[in-house]
């Protein structure tokens, strides 16, 4: 078995367990106490800060984005690829997001979201196309710390900027990070497999 298979058995199963303290409601403890601990910090500045931050995994953003890969890849594998990874992110989202059905927090939310919140749709779409994207480019020999430090940085302050903002359980946020990887290991396997 090799070591990516192993590594998303453990995601998956992390994923599953995530799930079932979700929905039996035994890990809203800490989600609150989370919480609780971010909120001492809101104000009126920061608040603009977070609302700016979590543009960035808005769909719109994405989308944006998406598309401009795509061209820029001039529609090649890789842009063809990011496109349908992305795509398949967001269907999965929707999916569990039903299935589960959990409502948004039980609070005073500084902005209005519709959806259920589990898994944060947000954190899941952004650390998905930081994935794909870097996934290419480690394909390439472009890897690089100095690229991949502030991308995953930037996916972490939109995990913060969503419980802030009250519209997400940190719960939420981890589940979209947890979905994300197992996607991108899925993928590259399924590449792999493609290539032999």
């Amino acid at each position: 078995m090799q070591k990516k298979h192993i590594i998303g058995i453990i995601i998956f199963i992390s994923f599953i367990i995530l799930t079932v303290l979700v929905i039996n409601g035994s890990i809203l403890a800490l989600d609150n106490f989370i919480y609780q601990k971010i909120s001492y910090f809101i104000n009126p500045n920061l608040t603009k800060v977070m609302k700016f931050i979590t543009f960035f995994g808005s769909v719109y953003f994405l989308v944006f984005i998406t598309i401009f890969l795509f061209w820029l890849f001039k529609g090649d594998a890789k842009g063809r690829g990011i496109v349908l990874f992305m795509i398949a992110s967001t269907i999965i989202n929707n999916i569990i997001k039903l299935l589960v059905a959990r409502p948004r927090p039980n609070i005073l939310p500084l902005v209005i979201e519709k959806s259920y919140s589990y898994p944060s749709g947000h954190t899941m779409a952004s650390a998905s196309l930081v994935m794909i994207l870097l996934y290419y480019l480690n394909k390439e020999g472009k890897r690089s710390l100095k690229r991949e430090i502030p991308l995953f940085l930037m996916v972490l302050l939109i995990m913060v900027s969503r419980i802030y903002l009250g519209v997400h359980y940190f719960s939420d946020t981890i589940a979209g990070f947890l979905c994300s990887l197992l996607l991108i290991i899925i993928y590259s396997l399924k590449e792999n497999q493609i290539k032999k």
